[in-house]
């Protein structure tokens, strides 16, 4: 009877990861507000320990692919889950693939933010609440990453390539979160610096360094405010930036630019202005408040 009852034991801990996988895929819209497939779970109950392969998360129609994570490995405190909190020591991704679409002042994230961090309170939300988990991420690693960002509004996509990033904690409130970010643009930029996000607002504050980075890229914002059919050049430079990704042309930016090989072009396609080089300090740079004050 003992053998049987270890047995059984030994049966339930090593079913264990299928069990989560068919709990999680029968409840996704529950636990994220999306639907979600898993290829493999595994899990080590005695070190609280979960690795993931194959992770697809959905947009909001179930069929679209929003999310795609190759592999991700997770260790939870086992001792706050007696506090009903899901306490995430450390997490990593890698093989990370988004897509965003922006749509108006509507992002195609807007629904699964709202949706877990109503679900999910703060630590001490979730002990005086019992119907409430509480959820804490601790030390958030991602390697390898991709990231499409469409914006509907203006035409343009923006492409970020070997995106990683490091969280010591990522906060679910109204708060800030300090992220340490490299990641390359268009496939030509590098961006390599701090960036202060907020979750709940999508406020965001960054403070880095971007070297070669792709001029024709930002066409599509200042043609609005200043009648150029194209421009042509890379940019390096030592930034500060704050903004709200919802509505990008209100970001502020300061700090010092240089400029190579920069050529402007008329709505005609002719070039307007040319230039090998260029060195410019910022004072403050606005193109909905069409403010563009330089300080050199």
């Amino acid at each position: 009877m003992l053998l049987a009852v270890v047995l059984l034991i030994g049966l339930i801990i090593c079913s264990l990861g299928a069990i989560v996988e068919r709990y999680v895929e029968r409840n996704d819209k529950e636990l994220i507000g999306r639907h979600l497939e898993l290829e493999d779970v595994d899990i080590n109950i005695f070190k609280g320990r979960a690795t993931v392969d194959g992770c697809v998360v959905y947009e909001a129609d179930d069929v679209t692919p929003f999310v795609r994570v190759a592999e991700a490995s997770a260790e939870l405190s086992l001792q706050s889950l007696f506090d009903r909190v899901i306490k995430v020591e450390s997490a990593s991704l890698s093989g990370l693939n988004i897509t965003i679409l922006q749509r108006g002042d509507t992002l195609n994230l807007d629904d699964m933010v709202a949706y877990i961090t109503t679900r999910y309170a703060s630590d001490d939300q979730a002990q005086q609440t019992d119907a409430v988990w509480g959820l804490t991420l601790h030390n958030l690693a991602v390697g390898d990453g991709e990231l499409e960002y469409v914006d509907e509004n203006v035409g343009h996509s923006w492409y970020l390539s070997d995106v990683g990033l490091r969280c010591e904690e990522l906060y679910l409130t109204d708060e800030p979160s300090e992220i340490d970010a490299t990641l390359v643009v268009n496939e030509l930029g590098a961006v390599d610096g701090v960036i202060g996000f907020n979750v709940e607002s999508l406020d965001f504050v960054f403070d880095g360094s971007v070297e070669n980075f792709p001029l024709e890229s930002v066409v599509s914002y200042v043609r609005s405010a200043i009648n150029l059919s194209g421009c042509e050049g890379s940019v390096g430079a030592e930034l500060h930036a704050e903004g709200n990704i919802r509505d990008i042309e209100s970001m502020t930016i300061s700090g010092s630019v240089g400029v190579e090989e920069f050529v402007a072009k008329d709505v005609r396609g002719d070039n307007l202005l040319s230039l090998s080089a260029m060195n410019v300090g910022i004072t403050e740079l606005n193109i909905e408040r069409q403010r563009y004050i330089f300080s050199s």
